[in-house]
């Protein structure tokens, strides 16, 4: 009598896990609409009246990038009449990219290039350019990153006429034209369409410091979370939740600033998981909820798939979870390809879609050992 009451509690059991993983499944495809929807009734924000902008004051921090920042230092100086304001932090370079930055701008009165007094690390280096700071709106950019012309006088204008405390912009990431390259590109995408769609939704809970623009007086008064070397994009965003501050995207691609992706899988692999390591620290729920949803979404049909060792309806589970989950995400990335300008394909999706699950795992696991005493 005890095998067959055994064998339905295991039944049982087994049908619960199916309806969790579908209902963890539907929340996450609804979340996907509802960013697609919001992005599509949000209107662009309008540069036509640039006239009567604030100025803003722009910080790059640096930490040896001779071969890297040539772009962006010729983009910023080809802008130099929209900002009077440009502050080079210095981290204690040893490549030579301060004397270089002080060569190439000297002849511009309003760049400044500084050295950062305080210990190393990004975030002290960003502490100190705030501090130096002449004006009241300050952006942030990271030293590897290209702008576009209008990225000056696009964010000006938006916080002249908007008066946030902290400003999210658009971030592409641009990677050379191979397969995998392909795929880091449509990958950042994603997370951006997201940042994107909850910061429009009313609920910001991403943002990236290569693009980011805030209140002075709002960065100072942030808890720097100093065990950290860097992180202080999303720290600030929790802070400015924390205290009930506006928090603002501008849905405008001449405010977007372009990114160099990974060159190769080890090196993504680093990148993401410095920023998973740094999430350690974070204590916004509505991020940690999405990031939990995230990570579930993810596991759902490998999760399937093993539930069909012992059972074969679970293989069709598996199969329509892929799927379902499949065409949110392309429909997705769709929406946003022209905004961003990134080419969308569907091998592109589907190759990632099998391959995202296991890369997350691996990003977890290498986490738990990788310092998070990292300056990027």
């Amino acid at each position: 009598m005890r095998k067959p009451y055994g064998f339905l509690i295991f039944l049982l059991n087994m049908l619960a896990v199916q309806i969790i993983l579908l209902v963890i499944l539907l929340i996450y495809v609804k979340s996907i609409i509802s960013f697609m929807v919001v992005w599509r009734k949000a209107p662009n924000f309008d540069l036509s009246n640039t006239s009567d902008a604030e100025p803003m004051s722009v910080i790059v921090p640096v930490h040896n990038e001779l071969d890297n920042m040539n772009p962006l230092l010729l983009s910023m100086l080809k802008q130099s009449t929209d900002f009077d304001d440009l502050i080079f932090v210095c981290d204690h370079c040893t490549d030579g990219t301060d004397d270089n930055l002080r060569r190439l701008t000297r002849d511009y009165r309003q760049v400044r290039v500084v050295d950062n007094p305080l210990p190393q690390g990004k975030k002290q280096a960003i502490r100190h350019g705030v501090s130096l700071a002449r004006h009241a709106t300050i952006a942030m950019i990271d030293a590897d990153c290209e702008i576009q012309e209008s990225w000056c006088k696009a964010l000006k204008t938006f916080h002249t006429a908007n008066h946030p405390n902290m400003l999210i912009a658009p971030v592409a990431m641009r990677a050379d034209d191979t397969f995998m390259g392909h795929l880091f590109e449509i990958e950042f995408l994603a997370i951006q369409f997201c940042t994107a769609g909850a910061a429009l939704a009313g609920y910001p809970i991403l943002c990236n410091g290569a693009n980011l623009s805030f209140d002075k007086t709002t960065y100072q008064q942030h808890d720097c979370h100093s065990e950290y070397v860097s992180g202080d994009d999303m720290f600030l965003l929790s802070e400015v939740k924390k205290n009930k501050g506006k928090i603002s995207f501008i849905k405008n691609a001449g405010a977007m600033v372009s990114t160099v992706a990974p060159r190769t899988l080890s090196e993504y692999l680093r990148q993401r998981t410095r920023w998973l390591r740094k999430s350690t620290g974070y204590t916004d729920w509505q991020l940690i909820a999405f990031s939990v949803l995230i990570f579930l979404a993810h596991m759902i049909w490998p999760a399937f798939a093993i539930l069909a060792i012992w059972s074969a309806d679970c293989g069709i589970c598996a199969a329509a979870a892929f799927l379902l989950k499949l065409i949110a995400d392309f429909a997705l990335l769709l929406k946003g390809r022209n905004f961003w300008n990134i080419r969308v394909r569907f091998r592109y999706a589907f190759v990632l879609s099998v391959l995202y699950p296991f890369i997350i795992l691996i990003i977890c696991t290498l986490s738990l050992f990788r310092s998070k005493r990292k300056w990027k």
